[in-house]
């Protein structure tokens, strides 16, 4: 009973797995299977950099949809030194434009969802700056509006304790 329980397990993993695998087929997505590298950091980083320039330089870029995903996708990527995720979302609207939603990647629209929050973020932030700025701008000037008057009242204290003094005769 046992070895017939685990024999229908493996037929249905092995099923399921084909299954997987012909869809991903079906909408013309790619698996790839990458042996293990050792490869450093600034060298992925470079690579990133080097194929969003070769994409580019490709005469018609912005005709083929294969190469506008693959360059929204290295514009916000993690290792790229220079994310730009606005020209990514903007790559991404593009496709997302120009392939009907039949053929299109999975999650398409997800991702430039994704990318118009990052945007949004950054916007805030920005915002989040400038005023941040201005209040360290407005407490410098309470700052030396405080130790200026710090000062004269240490002055008027000074003041007060000679006139008290020459009051009473004390000087």
């Amino acid at each position: 009973m046992m070895k017939i329980t685990l024999l229908y397990l493996k037929i249905l993993f092995i099923v399921s797995f084909g299954f997987l695998i012909l869809n991903a087929c079906k909408a013309n997505q790619k698996i790839v299977m990458v042996p293990e590298q050792k490869v450093s950091m600034p060298e992925i980083r470079e690579s990133v950099q080097a194929t969003i320039v070769e994409i580019e330089e490709k005469p018609g870029v912005t005709e083929n949809t294969e190469d506008v995903l693959q360059l929204s996708f290295l514009y916000s990527h993690k290792l790229n030194p220079k994310p730009d995720y606005e020209k990514s979302l903007d790559l991404m609207n593009n496709y997302i434009s120009k392939v009907p939603k039949d053929k299109q990647f999975g999650f398409a629209e997800y991702i430039r969802s994704l990318l118009e929050q990052i945007k949004n973020e950054k916007k805030n932030l920005r915002n989040q700056k400038r005023l941040l700025r201005n209040e360290k701008k407005e407490k410098k000037l309470i700052t030396d509006k405080n130790n200026d008057l710090q000062k004269k009242i240490l002055s008027l204290k000074k003041l007060d304790i000679r006139l008290e003094k020459q009051r009473l005769g004390v000087e």
